[in-house]
């Protein structure tokens, strides 16, 4: 930089200027108690006049945003639940504001209403196929997710990564880090607490209130679930794998539409950038085939 100005050295990422950004929308509607809520629709800024999109809504219960979350923001660091790459592949992207109360200890009761109440606000604009509606949430979202696909047969297809399915057994697992440095002692604080407080709040253990934790775990109503579910989970994962395996098995019972990838050496997030590619190539070849086009249109088809 001198007194005439900038002088260009070296471009970076020169690719990047040809990124169109999405379309931010705010969707306002009411909330569980009437109050008032926004959420935020990411749309195509490049869609086809008169296009019907897929909805693919990313809940997160207790998640409240006044201004577009800046965890989906273009260029943010987000491997889990990334809105910026569906939103490339052509679908809509809805972030729903949902307020909790982690104090209820009911952490799947009217989850589908209340996802349903930003998805219903955002159909009225008439540019997204209310039949193609999907599910994709990780952590807490993941067990979100699952249980709102149990709750209504309005939701089309689910991906869920690194969720917890079963309360009941999680609650009294041993961590992981225990096997692998077994000097640290005995631990089973971590997933008492996990279960009885944190956001799942089931509030005591499953001894004392058992039908809360059988009403809040989606392995006990998994006869209800209808919609195909992707279930992605890390190896490693202190909240543990064995809970993406129970609902796979009891879903395969039934011989119900699901798939569940293993992340060997990856925790409860994804690290490495091989398996972050992979996983959003099985996202998006997932959407494809659940939620085909169902004429000309419903939007663009995502390629891999």
């Amino acid at each position: 930089i001198t007194a005439r100005g900038a002088t260009p050295v070296l471009p970076l990422n020169a690719a990047y200027a040809g990124i169109i950004p999405p379309e931010i929308v705010p969707i306002h509607h009411a909330g569980p108690k009437g109050e008032p809520l926004t959420s935020w629709l990411y749309l195509p800024a490049d869609r086809p006049p008169g296009a019907k999109l897929t909805l693919v809504v990313i809940p997160y219960r207790g998640q409240v945003f006044a201004k577009p979350p800046p965890h989906l923001a273009l260029g943010n660091w987000n491997e889990s639940a990334n809105a910026q790459i569906l939103v490339g592949a052509g679908y809509a992207v809805l972030a729903p504001s949902l307020p909790y109360d982690a104090a209820s200890g009911e952490p799947a009761r009217g989850l589908a209403d209340d996802i349903l109440r930003a998805v219903d606000a955002a159909l009225t604009r008439g540019d997204l196929d209310p039949d193609r509606i999907a599910l994709f949430g990780h952590s807490f979202g993941g067990m979100s997710v699952v249980n709102a696909a149990i709750q209504s047969p309005r939701f089309k297809t689910v991906i869920a990564s690194a969720g917890l399915y079963d309360f009941v057994s999680n609650w009294g697992i041993f961590p992981l880090h225990q096997a692998a440095v077994p000097q640290d002692g005995y631990a089973p604080n971590l997933t008492n607490g996990i279960t009885e407080q944190a956001q799942s709040g089931m509030g005591a253990p499953p001894w004392a209130d058992p039908q809360r934790y059988l009403r809040n775990s989606a392995l006990f109503q998994a006869d209800r679930i209808t919609a195909p579910i992707l279930l992605f989970h890390g190896e490693t994962d202190e909240l543990g794998a064995f809970q993406s395996q129970e609902l796979f098995s009891a879903l395969y019972r039934q011989g119900k539409d699901a798939e569940l990838v293993t992340y060997w050496g990856e925790g409860h997030n994804t690290s490495s950038p091989a398996n972050i590619v992979d996983r959003y190539a099985i996202i998006l070849d997932w959407l494809k085939k659940t939620l085909p086009p169902g004429d000309a249109s419903s939007g663009p088809t995502p390629q891999r």
